[in-house]
């Protein structure tokens, strides 16, 4: 598969502490063996993120991405090409907060989600626990 991808991003950071990015990415993706499918992918997303030195960071990310897929969709080939989406308009989003709790110990809470068209969103979470000896 061949890639091609430019994404330029702008981003304020207008103290150490808190930081914000508008980002635009378009590409394609060409599968050079067998059906010779095509993707042509293009990404608006936003993120912003808040450090505290004492007590941890605290992040979300969210993107509308545009799938314009040409070849069988629902092939192996399909699936690695969009990364688990499908063609049409896709959203993702992420929150994350990493939490320092102490000097030894680490808490890190992360949900994901997307949305494809036409499919229910699917959500996904975690939680990690962290000692340091």
């Amino acid at each position: 598969i061949l890639s091609e991808q430019v994404e330029p991003k702008v981003i304020w950071q207008p103290r150490s502490t808190l930081r914000a990015a508008v980002s635009y990415r378009i590409g394609t993706k060409k599968n050079t063996v067998g059906t010779l499918d095509e993707l042509h992918q293009q990404t608006a997303g936003i993120e912003g993120k808040y450090n505290s030195p004492n007590s941890g960071s605290y992040s979300a990310k969210f993107n509308y991405i545009l799938m314009d897929y040409k070849g069988n969709a629902n092939s192996l080939t399909a699936y690695e090409m969009m990364e688990g989406l499908t063609p049409g308009i896709n959203y993702t989003w992420n929150v994350s907060l990493l939490r320092n709790l102490n000097n030894l110990m680490q808490l890190n809470l992360g949900y994901d989600g997307r949305k494809s068209e036409g499919r229910k969103i699917i959500h996904v979470a975690s939680v990690q626990f962290r000692a340091f000896f």
